[in-house]
């Protein structure tokens, strides 16, 4: 999403460092799609602002000429679409693919002023905006705005960016981290500066994207800014505006030197990034295809197992397995396993490994103890397979386990990013759930409160979800858990900070989700786990590959 923000960082800070708000912000939404209503409905709902009112103008602000249309048209579909578009014009062939049927526009919350202009830099717009006196303003999809809009907020505006800045400013959402082979986008809370897309950052989250989808990469996305990066833009505007309300906004600037401003793609761009999702299955599919090299592991496991020599080469190593959910629907799913594979995990860990609870093998770190092939078995998110499939498994194997829960996830109907973008419905437990696990003998761990990524999240946000998530479990389930993960798991995904916070607030663990092994004198707050995933063909290939693990 394209703005142009207004320079006044020092007077912005300033500001905010003496803002109270006995009657909370007075916020103007400015936008140029539907996505604004949404917006402004979200932030009215905020205890911390007073009132809200929605500017929006059409994204065309002039009409354009035949001539004008049709170099548009070329340059964004070429020339088979502006061959299509005419023949659409003409009552002949098919609508250009980017006719497409959206959704009716959300009611605008009632309470909310709704003023309308041909243009946001209008002179009856500006005084409109004006004369609302707001404290901040708030850009949700617009055309480049002119210093003359964002002067007039008192505390200046932020904006809502579907993408991960500095690396990726500007246009199109989503599409030049696809054509760039990227596994994640970012959406961007940062406030105004000159510079496109170039202000500090307020907050900023990371979701994951399919590098290779299946089908037309273009519908890929449409679905993807639908269920993923709206959804969750709209959330972090939300969460933003709340955190300057309460005087708690924490900006951070922008490393010039990794920024990257992307323009709107043209129909060249589409036809590469096409080409190049096509490369990426078949490259997928070879690395997939790579089944003989694998089944070839799952050989060399069984040997190794069966003939006990992996008691030599699992010697001082300690492992930590993860799972997400047990589901037959889901085979294949990067974080899902289905019921026979969790059995035959089950087995194969009960047959070769000391299967032990997290907290038998903290202990044994903090005695010195060896910890040969010591295996815990845990679980992150929360989801209702893990009650009513994982569990019952882990019993009848006499097995245990430790369920890593991010508390508002439980006993909601959300559906997290990573589900989204696959149109799955995720199911989570109840709180009943979780108190069941515990009677039965299972541990519980805190995986934060809203599965956030703690090496973006900082300050008193990520204490936050850390301390709230040990907090909620206390209150639920009775007991102060000693147990910590944090979401999506890799090294950069937790900064140094907000490990300390782990330890200071009473943890005595901190599970990552990278891979890697358990050793004696291992750091009980940065122990690795292995996630279990489709690529492992069978329980041997995992031991196999273990086996070779050098940390």
């Amino acid at each position: 999403m394209r703005n142009q923000i207004l320079p006044g960082s020092a007077r912005f800070l300033r500001d905010h460092a003496r803002v109270n708000h006995p009657n909370g912000l007075r916020v103007a939404v400015l936008s140029c799609g539907d996505l604004g209503a949404e917006v402004a409905a979200a932030l009215r709902a905020l205890p911390g602002v007073s009132s809200v009112a929605l500017l929006t103008a059409p994204y065309a602000r002039r009409r354009l000429s035949v001539a004008d249309k049709v170099r548009r048209v070329y340059r964004r579909q070429g020339p088979l679409g502006l061959f299509a578009v005419l023949a659409a014009k003409l009552g002949v062939g098919r609508r250009s693919f980017e006719s497409v049927q959206r959704e009716p526009p959300p009611p605008r919350p009632a309470d909310v002023p709704h003023y309308q202009f041909p243009d946001l830099h209008d002179a009856a717009c500006l005084a409109t905006l004006a004369r609302f006196r707001p404290d901040l303003g708030v850009v949700a999809g617009t055309y480049v705005l002119r210093e003359s809009v964002f002067a007039i907020p008192r505390l200046g505006s932020i904006n809502l960016h579907s993408g991960k800045a500095p690396e990726y400013r500007g246009a199109a959402p989503a599409f030049w981290e696809l054509y760039n082979g990227e596994r994640e986008v970012g959406v961007t809370i940062h406030r105004v500066a000159t510079a496109l897309d170039a202000g500090d950052i307020l907050l900023q989250e990371i979701f994951p994207l399919d590098p290779a989808p299946a089908g037309d990469p273009l519908e890929y996305l449409e679905r993807y800014r639908a269920a993923v990066l709206r959804p969750n833009g709209v959330r972090l505007l939300a969460q933003a505006v709340a955190q300057i309300a309460a005087g708690r906004a924490q900006p951070r600037a922008q490393d010039a030197s990794r920024a990257r401003t992307y323009r709107t793609p043209d129909y060249r761009a589409v036809r590469e990034l096409r080409r190049r999702v096509r490369a990426r299955r078949g490259t997928a599919a070879g690395r997939w295809g790579t089944v003989a090299k694998r089944r070839l592991k799952v050989l060399l496991g069984r040997f190794f197992f069966w003939s006990g020599l992996y008691r030599v080469l699992l010697r001082r190593k300690a492992v930590i397995a993860l799972f997400h959910r047990v589901d037959d629907k889901l085979a294949g799913n990067p974080i899902s396993c289905t019921r026979a594979d969790f059995e035959a995990y089950c087995r194969f860990f009960g047959r070769y490994f000391r299967v032990v609870s997290l907290e038998t093998l903290l202990a044994r770190l903090r005695r010195g103890e060896e910890v040969d092939r010591h295996l815990v078995i845990t679980f992150d998110d929360g989801y209702k397979d893990n009650r009513e499939v994982a569990a019952r498994e882990l019993q009848q194997h006499g097995l245990t386990a430790c369920f890593f829960i991010a508390t508002e996830l439980i006993g909601s109907s959300r559906v997290p990013p990573w589900d989204a973008e696959l149109g799955i419905a995720s199911r989570w437990m109840t709180w009943d759930d979780v108190r069941d696990l515990r009677a039965r003998g299972f541990e519980i761990g805190a995986h934060t409160m809203n599965h956030v990524d703690l090496g973006v999240v900082n300050g008193a946000d990520a204490e936050r979800e850390i301390v709230g998530s040990r907090q909620r479990i206390c209150e639920e389930v009775g007991m102060y858990t000693p147990f910590f993960s944090y979401p999506f798991g890799r090294a950069d995904q937790i900064t140094e900070e907000n490990r300390g916070v782990v330890r200071q607030v009473g943890f005595e663990t901190c599970l990552s989700a990278y891979g890697g092994v358990v050793r004696p004198g291992s750091d009980p707050f940065d122990l690795k786990r292995i996630p279990v995933s489709p690529w492992y063909l069978s329980p041997y290939q995992f031991g196999f590959e273990l086996m070779l693990t050098g940390d």
